[in-house]
């Protein structure tokens, strides 16, 4: 409900204004990026999702529900350069060896 605007709450920003807090983010890191640079920037898992949004073009909704399935300590993968931004890996966790660290939230 909250992406559908249909909850507003005082203090509590609204999802436009979430993703467009985001996308200002990475614009501005994006912007700063040199070629052959490898950057990490670690985030939950609403920034992961508006990400992903921006690299695949989705739905708000779409969105909502990637943002959903990012487990906890997972990474996920994107390449830039200029105006290109594209989803190399999504929610991976190679590195998480034991099952009982496969959690969502």
């Amino acid at each position: 409900m909250w992406v559908e605007g249909q909850i507003v709450v005082d203090n509590v920003e609204s999802w436009p204004e979430f993703c467009a807090r985001v996308n200002r983010g990475l614009s501005k890191f994006l912007s700063n990026g040199r070629s052959g640079e490898r950057v990490a920037i670690f985030s939950s898992g609403g920034p992961v999702g508006v990400a992903v949004q921006r690299a695949l073009h989705l739905s708000a909704l779409d969105t909502l529900r990637v943002a959903w399935m990012a487990r906890n300590c997972s990474y996920s993968e994107f390449l830039f350069s200029g105006k290109r931004f594209t989803l190399s890996t999504f929610n991976s966790f190679p590195h998480l060896d034991d099952e009982s660290f496969h959690t969502y939230r």
